[in-house]
């Protein structure tokens, strides 16, 4: 359908389309970027509830609190994660089929369903040897996807996570 209405669209405009974005539900987005018309961007949106502690084992308390705020709480704290996962599917060939069910299934497989409802620290293997930063949470989910994406033959463009309304990470940055 974006590809349809490309050119109805750009005849009406007095300059040139660079992309077309869809929305359709407050979690679920379809780009088509017109430099690269064989792939849509599909992005949706994703929740999970997890609490963490920023701590540097190197410092003292007080120096952890002074470096990491209320994030150093020795018994942690929470947030309700917010995930965007952006991908590229090809509108031809091997990967054409997949759908956002198919990318919920596997968003909640390797990340959503291993993470919701943990203490990161203790909890989740991937952060025991890692402080769980929004940063290295987000880098993390990125690797956690990128292969199981390839596998179905669509490419993961990006993750943002969304730890409060105003810090977010997006990885690879964009």
């Amino acid at each position: 359908l974006l590809i349809d209405c490309l050119p109805d669209l750009q005849d009406q405009l007095e300059s040139r389309l660079s992309r077309i974005d869809w929305t359709l539900s407050p979690s679920l987005h379809l780009s088509l970027e017109t430099d690269d018309m064989t792939t849509v961007l599909l992005s949706q949106d994703y929740q999970f509830a997890a609490s963490h502690r920023l701590h540097n084992p190197e410092l003292d308390e007080d120096g952890n609190r002074a470096l990491f705020g209320k994030c150093a709480n020795p018994n942690g704290h929470g947030h309700n994660y917010r995930l965007e996962v952006t991908v590229a599917v090809p509108l031809s060939g091997e990967g054409a089929g997949f759908s956002a069910l198919d990318l919920d299934a596997l968003v909640h497989e390797h990340v959503v369903d291993q993470y919701d409802h943990t203490y990161l620290n203790l909890d989740v293997a991937d952060f025991r040897d890692q402080n769980p930063t929004v940063e290295n949470i987000t880098v993390t989910c990125h690797d956690k996807l990128v292969g199981p994406l390839a596998d179905r033959d669509v490419s993961l463009k990006h993750v943002r996570l969304w730890e409060t309304d105003k810090t977010c990470c997006t990885y690879p940055a964009s």
